[in-house]
């Protein structure tokens, strides 16, 4: 949304996911960061692709892998741990 509302700021490819790299500096993020950084064939004449092909890159790298089979384990275990129904569907909103 923030890219999106300043666009202007933003102009092309390369602002965009520049933009969002500068973010990526800790945990998970910043080792993938690092690897994207990496593996682009030329540092000297940077190009880091478009910025729908890195979205889809974002995406399919910390989205959870099996939504349904998490929501599965996480319901035997709020069984395990005797919360009401009420308590784990609040638990489970948060998935």
């Amino acid at each position: 949304m923030y890219i999106a509302g300043n666009h202007k700021f933003y102009p092309n490819d390369f602002d965009k996911i520049n933009f969002v790299l500068s973010f990526m500096n800790s945990g998970e993020a910043a080792a993938w960061n690092e690897q994207f950084i990496e593996e682009q064939p030329n540092l000297e004449n940077l190009d880091l692709g478009t910025w729908d092909d890195f979205k889809k890159n974002l995406e399919e790298a910390f989205s959870p892998y099996d939504v349904p089979g998490e929501a599965r384990e996480k319901l035997k275990r709020l069984q395990k741990e005797g919360k009401t129904v009420r308590a784990a569907a609040d638990d489970l909103v948060e998935i």
